[in-house]
């Protein structure tokens, strides 16, 4: 295991000798490891710690919702799922063009064009939500062709 130091633990080492090779054994500067709440965790900081808590954290964390799964790592779903109908909002339009040339040509043009304000799907309340409330999508589709016969 590879420890984790306090930097707020940084010190002088008073056995340092400055015309030794500096390494391991020859450290201008000593740390303390991390040893969690009970003293006896290598590695662990502790969480009641006041100078790892944030006065911003938990002004944010009000707004988050309480979990719904238990563990550290993706414990939220969202009660409600988002509907299918989250393009019901949108404007679509197409367009034929067809031209007979003669007997034997024929021209043709078409263009689909589909605009969609979609709202923004999130998870999270919307003090903290990151999304734009609506999102407008484009979607183009131009065709032009020619038959001989």
């Amino acid at each position: 295991m590879i420890p984790v130091y306090d930097p707020a633990t940084t010190r002088p080492n008073p056995n340092f000798d400055p015309s030794a090779t500096s390494g391991p054994a020859s450290l201008p500067f000593l740390r303390d490891q991390f040893m969690g709440c009970d003293g006896k965790s290598p590695n662990v900081i502790c969480q009641s710690d006041p100078r790892f808590q944030s006065s911003l954290a938990a002004q944010w964390f009000k707004f988050l919702p309480q979990p719904t799964f238990g563990g550290a790592l993706n414990n939220y779903v969202v009660p409600v799922p988002v509907g299918a109908g989250i393009f019901n909002d949108s404007n679509l339009w197409d367009i034929r063009i067809d031209y007979n040339y003669g007997d034997k040509d024929h021209f043709f043009g078409s263009h689909h064009s589909r605009r969609s304000f979609a709202p923004a799907a999130t998870q999270l309340p919307p003090q903290l939500a990151q999304e734009q409330p609506y999102q407008t999508n484009w979607t183009v589709m131009p065709r032009v062709g020619w038959d001989h016969r």
